[in-house]
């Protein structure tokens, strides 16, 4: 990254609301519904030169539902960071990312589970022509609930 390239800071904030009409995953009958607001703050980091670039994001995403508190589920997490490397014929990313979040295990189930992943991509890129090129990309994933 050549001189007078600077980082940027981008702090955001994200408010949606969500309306769920089977809260608990339950049968019909049985059903309970409920307004889903989420509050999501987040921040990025970038840096781009002329070759080489980084990117890196968190989000913190809280969920707070309107008739049952029970199912507050205090914070999820998103983090997750890509860089590159783009030459006159090759170009080299990687990818990866890491999340802690609470959620629903299967659609049947009415428990809230800790859900964790962690993925990572790398991926080369050659440009035979300007107009062809060869790509191999490798994904892992790795899920814990």
């Amino acid at each position: 990254m050549g001189p007078g390239k600077q980082w940027r800071v981008s702090p955001a904030f994200k408010f949606a609301t969500v309306y769920d009409s089977n809260v608990n995953r339950e049968p019909s009958g049985q059903r309970d519904e409920s307004v889903i607001f989420n509050i999501i703050p987040s921040v990025s980091l970038t840096r781009v030169g002329s070759k080489y670039g980084v990117l890196a994001d968190y989000e913190m995403n809280y969920q707070a539902y309107t008739k049952d508190s029970s199912q507050q589920n205090g914070f999820n997490n998103r983090i997750s960071d890509t860089m590159w490397y783009t030459g006159e014929k090759l170009t080299a990313k990687v990818y990866e990312g890491f999340g802690y979040m609470k959620t629903y295990a299967t659609s049947e189930q009415s428990q809230r589970r800790t859900f964790v992943y962690n993925d990572a991509n790398p991926e080369i890129i050659y440009n035979l022509t300007p107009k062809v090129s060869i790509s191999s990309i490798y994904r892992n994933y790795f899920f814990h609930l």
